[in-house]
């Protein structure tokens, strides 16, 4: 990271020394005196869509584990280029803005390609000098919709990811289609500029370009729904009164069924085989054996 900082601040001196054409009149573009134009198709809360015309830019390509490294060779392949690196020997200008496209698909352990490019200027787009250095190459972007979100501060890889993120969440609930194989880090400003800074995420556009605020889109459908789903609930309560009421109440017909089976078998014969037999027996056979002999056995002897 800090090889790509010092390579930076010596292409803002470079840059504020030479004019390459005017600049967009975007305010984010403030800079550099050529930046990228580009034709507003809506701007929505969370994301904007921009139209692109062709246009071409010197690129190479460095492969790394980790993005910020990668970057750092890619930068300063890209920096000898336009200072001199090339067969004509001349000079050219920095525009803006920097493009880093990423994978969104890496494998653990293994290092990922990353494609750093400078948008050449006007005056070098139909016939640029050819690079000293065969890793060097043209890359002509051809004319797109892109799918975009800004935010400030520095453009790092973990702000970048987490910008990223929040923007195909947004794009997916809105349903549109875009390249998902890839994104774009975009940078606009040098290190020596410390306040205001402009970074961006770019998705690009398949098939149309949807500009709709998400907003929009959770507020429409839930006033349908409640009556759709409320409608079915009286069918429901007719097929459970018959069905379910009525067959349980006969179920519960087997209390009387225990209630006599339970009086005639118990009660009944335990009383009668209880009296018969225990008081009757007891009261004769006490009352002739003992008074009846004592008696007359102690008169006459007396």
């Amino acid at each position: 990271m800090a090889v790509i900082l010092t390579l930076l601040m010596a292409l803002s001196v470079t840059v504020a020394q030479g004019g390459d054409g005017p600049s967009n009149d975007s305010s984010f573009c403030t800079e550099f005196r050529e930046c990228l134009q580009f034709d507003l198709v809506c701007k929505m809360d969370e994301y904007e869509v921009r139209h692109y015309s062709p246009t071409r830019w010197v690129s190479t390509d460095a492969e790394a584990y980790f993005m910020g490294v990668g970057a750092a060779m890619a930068f300063r392949r890209l920096y000898q280029y336009i200072t001199g690196a090339n067969t004509e020997g001349v000079q050219i200008g920095m525009t803006a803005p920097v493009l880093v496209k990423i994978p969104e698909k890496t494998k653990k352990w293994e290092p990922a390609m990353y494609t750093l490019s400078f948008l050449l200027p006007s005056d070098f787009q139909e016939s640029p000098p050819v690079p000293t250095n065969d890793k060097l190459y043209f890359t002509d972007m051809p004319d797109m919709d892109v799918y975009v979100r800004s935010y400030g501060g520095w453009m790092l890889s973990v702000t970048s990811r987490l910008h990223a993120n929040l923007l195909t969440k947004q794009l997916q609930k809105v349903q549109a289609s875009y390249n998902d194989t890839y994104h774009y880090m975009v940078a606009y400003d040098s290190p020596l500029k410390l306040l205001n800074r402009h970074n961006e995420v770019w998705y690009v556009v398949e098939d149309d370009p949807v500009c709709v605020n998400v907003s929009e889109i959770q507020t429409e459908p839930p006033t349908p729904e409640p009556d759709s789903t409320l409608t079915p609930k009286p069918e429901l309560d007719p097929t459970l009164t018959p069905t379910t009421k009525p067959e349980l109440k006969p179920t519960l017909t087997t209390k009387p069924e225990l209630e006599p089976t339970l009086t005639p078998t118990t009660k009944p014969e335990l009383e009668p085989t209880l009296t018969p037999t225990t008081k009757p027996k007891l009261e004769p056979t006490l009352t002739p054996t003992t008074k009846a002999e004592l008696e007359p056995t102690l008169t006459p002897t007396a």
